[in-house]
């Protein structure tokens, strides 16, 4: 009978998904206007950064030759990184919002939007720490053997991986209304779950069945549509950043419901 009910359960998250994401293409649309604007900021942020920072520049010689030229710079890098949170958190914070409406209505918070914003902020941190990391530790390993290189490259892509399964169960539980560390905490936990299994095993799914309808297409092109194999690759990258992006988007629609599944909406303690 538990089994029964499990199974009706997941498949009513997949059902919500696929309905949510498909019969309102409006609010697709304006998620996707909403990700070119969290590009278009990092961009301009980047460029006003390379205009007041040369690209050459050497942080550690500067610190070495003039300490208050080193801590100017290290302030810009600061802020740099603490308005591309708060872009970023802006943009996700309307996504997020968009999304949530599929299943509840949502009003616009500004303590969510806070909690986002430090949550975003202490992530971006972690990530920038371990890029660093796994940077520092291929260059102390370059000469070693290759199976140290792949084995430290299987350790990062796991890591990413995680991460990004962490940041979308942190978002979606922070829109359900919980707060910085209740967010945090119950998306550490549910990390740990299979909760988002079969999600994964639909994306890997996907991914191999168009990779394999892609270099079909493409040793055709080669070897038999020969002219047309350029004009093939260009068309192939567009068509795959495309399938890339809308396994994204969905992705994000369907960690949200499985969050509202398994943690659920705050509740509002009456007094």
């Amino acid at each position: 009978m538990f089994e029964k009910s499990h199974i009706a359960a997941h498949h009513s998250v997949w059902k919500k998904s696929w309905k949510s994401f498909s019969s309102r293409p409006i609010i697709a649309l304006w998620i996707f206007l909403l990700d070119i604007g969290i590009l278009a900021s990092f961009i301009l942020l980047r460029s006003v950064v390379g205009l007041m920072v040369p690209e050459q520049f050497d942080l550690i010689s500067a610190a070495q030759k003039n300490m208050l030229v080193f801590l100017g710079i290290a302030g810009i890098f600061l802020l740099y990184v603490v308005l591309l949170a708060l872009a970023y958190s802006f943009f996700k914070y309307i996504i997020l919002g968009q999304i949530k409406s599929f299943s509840k209505t949502h009003t616009f918070d500004m303590k969510t939007l806070r909690n986002l914003f430090f949550m975003n902020l202490l992530l971006f941190v972690c990530f920038f720490i371990i890029l660093m990391f796994f940077t520092l530790l291929f260059s102390a390993v370059n000469s070693v053997q290759t199976w140290i290189g792949i084995t430290i490259f299987a350790g990062f892509i796991i890591i990413l991986f995680l991460l990004y399964i962490f940041w979308n169960f942190m978002h979606s539980t922070c829109i359900l209304g919980h707060g910085f560390w209740p967010s945090m905490k119950k998306s550490f936990r549910h990390l740990w779950t299979s909760s988002y299994l079969g999600l994964i095993v639909f994306n890997v799914g996907i991914i191999i069945v168009y990779v394999i309808l892609f270099l079909v297409l493409a040793l055709l092109f080669k070897y038999v549509l020969t002219s047309s194999f350029g004009i093939f690759l260009q068309v192939g990258t567009i068509v795959s950043l495309i399938v890339v992006y809308i396994l994204f988007m969905f992705n994000r629609v369907h960690f949200y419901f499985i969050a509202e599944k398994h943690i659920g909406h705050k509740t509002v303690k009456k007094k």
